[in-house]
């Protein structure tokens, strides 16, 4: 069968603003590569690299010859991307199958009387999908595949598929992804041309932040489940071989297993893989000793999810840290000569301005290189969803956040949002750190794209 993989991301919508990078769906790589070891051919667009027209799209399809679309969409592109894969069906004799977080917690809003949508992948999709596809080939029905919901009358859902063995898997289809416009502008420590990588070496986390959701993660569940660090390892190279000369590690939470980590730095310092790399982590799971090891097999770039400067709203938000721990680990971090990059959410439940004050005095305090401020969001699959009522999820489509349960209004948010980005970076200290440590000359390019999206963000807020 031909087919065609087709991402439509928060970027697909206008509206959000928020600079972001634009990284690859590693678990698109991994569903082509697995469709492709069992004879199917596919093809990747990235609505987040290049978008198309509805024209330009169909008439792509037609001259493939594509049989089957499989779509992935962020839930603030739910209604623009149906309305637009409404339209394409209308031209076109194509199975379209929906997979991902969006496909998986919301399902009834893409399975419904005239939905495009054929059949939803539910949870991990990579067998799921080896097995929808395989049935389409064979014209057999969709009836009783695990991990798989259907419209008959009314969305018909069949019993969930297991967790996999992650090292059952083939390797992404990183071609899909190399030499492609994705954006990384976080502090590396390379100084030349950025040109990324990117690994997944575990999936699932088991910590239960309110806020947190499969939609704003890469991978589902909370139980943690890692590769061989041989593989990994063996994936690193690879990727080495072909020109990338920083890999960025998408687990949700790489160093939640010490072992693991242990075994994948020692594997990189035996073989003396000559590569810089990056993770996100949470401070209480590293150690010094950790730290160093990780400095000594290439680490270069920890993104560490902060939060907030309060202990009461670290508390209220399930974070189970303290500022105590974060001051601590950034610390040592900074000590080894690794980059550090801090993610803060503003507008939590119950949140004041004093609150949000403390987030911006740890910021500065902090030695990070880099911060990322985002609006507290009920998003489908946290437990802060879970537990509340009355609120609706078709406002994704059109709000930076649908809901704000702080004590502060969205004009004011908005205004601490823009005030803890100017009140940190336009720090004299911090400017000479930014200046010194992160901008160069030799990634001009590179730096002066953040530098833009930064600006546009700022004259629009």
């Amino acid at each position: 069968m031909r087919v065609l993989f087709l991402n439509l991301p928060e970027k697909f919508n206008p509206r959000i603003k928020h600079p972001r990078h634009i990284h690859p769906p590693l678990d698109i790589g991994y569903c082509a590569s697995l469709l492709e070891s069992y004879n199917h051919e596919t093809e990747f667009l990235d609505f987040a690299i290049k978008k198309l027209s509805l024209e330009q799209l169909t008439k792509f399809i037609k001259k493939k010859k594509i049989e089957i679309v499989v779509f992935k969409l962020h839930p603030c592109v739910l209604s623009l991307g149906l309305n637009f894969l409404s339209n394409l069906k209308k031209n076109l004799n194509v199975f379209l199958i929906a997979i991902g977080s969006t496909s998986t917690l919301m399902t009834s809003k893409l399975l419904f009387e005239n939905s495009p949508v054929d059949i939803c992948v539910v949870g991990e999709p990579e067998i799921t999908l080896l097995e929808v596809v395989n049935r389409i080939e064979m014209r057999k029905s969709f009836k009783n595949i695990s991990g798989t919901a259907i419209f008959k009358n009314k969305a018909i859902f069949n019993k969930n598929r297991s967790f996999l063995n992650f090292d059952d898997l083939p390797m992404p289809k990183h071609s899909i992804f190399l030499n492609k416009p994705y954006s990384f502008f976080y502090p590396t420590k390379l100084f030349g041309r950025i040109n990324p990588g990117f690994i997944l070496s575990s999936r699932g986390c088991p910590f239960t932040c309110i806020f947190c959701s499969p939609i704003e993660r890469v991978s589902f569940g909370s139980v943690y489940r890692t590769r061989n660090p041989v593989s990994v390892v063996d994936e690193m190279e690879f990727l080495v071989r072909r020109g990338v000369n920083f890999i960025y590690f998408e687990d949700d939470n790489f160093t939640f297993n010490k072992k693991h980590v242990e075994e994948i730095c020692e594997e990189i310092v035996k073989r003396k893989v000559d590569i810089k790399w990056g993770v996100q982590s949470r401070v209480d799971t590293l150690d010094y000793n950790l730290l160093k090891l990780m400095r000594r097999a290439g680490c270069s770039l920890i993104c560490f999810g902060i939060e907030s400067g309060s202990p009461k709203i670290l508390k209220l938000i399930g974070k189970r840290i303290n500022v105590s721990k974060i001051k601590n680990t950034v610390l040592n971090a900074n000590a080894l000569g690794i980059r550090t990059v801090g993610y803060f959410i503003i507008g939590n439940p119950s949140e004041t301005k004093g609150e949000i004050i403390e987030s911006i005095k740890l910021a500065k305090e902090l030695p990070l290189d880099m911060v990322q401020v985002h609006f507290f969001t009920l998003y489908p699959g946290s437990r802060a969803f879970k537990n509340s009522t009355g609120n609706d999820v078709e406002n994704l489509n059109t709000q930076d956040f649908p809901t704000n349960f702080s004590r502060l209004s969205r004009e004011d948010l908005k205004k601490y949002q823009k005030y803890f980005y100017f009140s940190f970076y336009f720090a004299p200290r911090k400017m000479i750190r930014h200046i010194l440590r992160f901008f160069n000359l030799f990634n001009l390019k590179n730096e002066l794209k953040l530098l833009r999206e930064i600006l546009k963000y700022f004259i629009e807020l």
